[in-house]
């Protein structure tokens, strides 16, 4: 027979990768609008995509990448030049709201931010983290 819980389960999950698709579109379209010069917005980079397409190049280079093993999306990086240097804008889209029926705005937690803890060892995870690798990887190969 077919098993509600597992419809409703699948149903909500498409429903928050809707949402952050949708919050993704609008960071990349207020990236877009911010009036610098020769900027380059990108949105959903998923890491192992450009290792595999760029690989001889990266290998090659000598320039230490991220772990090349571990599948990472970053949700929106600008780059753009500044003087002298490189400016590097990194944005990691967070739903703080667990359940569709929360009609008020959730500020982010801790845990959202930082990552978890289970059994008191924490475990990576939350903005910082994914930020700290997307950082990692995007100044490796600039």
């Amino acid at each position: 027979g077919i098993d509600a819980v597992s419809i409703i389960q699948d149903n909500y999950r498409r429903y928050q990768n809707f949402l952050a698709e949708k919050c993704e579109v609008l960071v990349k379209e207020a990236m877009t609008n911010i009036k610098v010069p020769g900027k380059l917005v990108l949105r959903s980079i998923d890491k192992e995509d450009v290792v595999r397409k760029w690989r001889n190049l990266l290998e090659g280079s000598g320039l230490p990448l991220s772990d090349k093993k571990q599948r990472d999306e970053f949700d929106c990086i600008t780059i753009y030049p500044e003087g002298d240097g490189i400016r590097v804008i990194l944005v990691e889209v967070k739903n703080p709201n667990q359940y569709p029926w929360d009609t008020k705005p959730n500020p982010p937690g801790r845990s959202l931010v930082e990552g978890q803890t289970k059994g008191g060892k924490y475990k990576p995870g939350g903005a910082w983290y994914q930020l700290n690798k997307a950082y990692t990887f995007i100044t490796s190969i600039l």
